[in-house]
């Protein structure tokens, strides 16, 4: 004995309501399938693929991930302006500089570039195993069996 606790199934429903009624047979859904507007159906399995903890919660972590990537490469840019213009380029030993001297900006720029490296490294090395793939596609391909079988 089969118990099914989740009845909802992707593609939903609603996509195909407007125009189609339901069937059963592979061909008539492929069909409707085709012809349905793609940019609901896009919408349709987000939305329905946001209803599992673990895809909803990794898919935030890994758009945190992300925007530190770019927030990385946008800080980046200007520490090798930083290093460029004021570090590499300055004559003079004025006092220009964040860290008063030459030798301590030049540390503070190497420093500056080889840490946030390394905890985007360890944070990629991380997303592994938040499991969205994985997870995401598993769902997709129950829920396809679970319509077929139904």
């Amino acid at each position: 004995r089969v118990k099914i606790n989740n009845r909802r199934t992707f593609p939903e429903q609603e996509i195909f309501s407007r125009r189609y009624k339901r069937t059963k047979s592979h061909f008539t859904f492929r069909s409707q399938l085709d012809e349905a507007p793609k940019l609901d159906l896009f919408l349709a399995y987000t939305k329905w693929n946001f209803r599992d903890p673990v895809v909803r919660s990794g898919t935030i972590k890994l758009l945190i991930k992300d925007q530190c990537h770019n927030l990385f490469a946008v800080f980046g840019l200007f520490l090798k302006v930083y290093l460029v213009d004021f570090v590499l380029k300055s004559k003079s030993d004025d006092g220009e500089w964040l860290f008063h001297t030459r030798a301590n900006s030049l540390v503070a720029v190497m420093a500056a570039m080889v840490i946030p490296v390394a905890v985007l490294h360890a944070l990629d090395h991380l997303s592994i195993s938040w499991r969205v793939a994985g997870k995401s596609k598993m769902l997709l391909q129950s829920a396809l069996m679970k319509r077929f079988l139904d």
